[in-house]
């Protein structure tokens, strides 16, 4: 999904980012963008610990997340 576009941008203030990074691994994201759909891959963690056999992640990474997803809930919503 192109960075500048509204969807983008929107999503990136509800979680306090200014910009988008590209991640190393693989998503159900080209499936919704070949819909059309716009795509943001956003999650708790650290990415240099996905996907790995030892993979974790933090409870206040999980905590922090909540507040992220019920903020773009609303914004999305509103």
């Amino acid at each position: 999904t192109d960075c500048r576009s509204d969807f983008v941008r929107d999503f990136c203030r509800a979680v306090g980012k200014s910009e988008t990074t590209a991640v190393g691994f693989t998503t159900d994201g080209p499936h919704f963008a070949a819909l059309g759909a716009p795509v943001v891959i956003f999650g708790p963690g650290k990415p240099e610990l996905c996907h790995r056999p030892d993979e974790y992640i933090d409870i206040a990474d999980v905590e922090r997340a909540v507040e992220y997803y019920k903020t773009i809930i609303l914004k999305f919503l509103s």
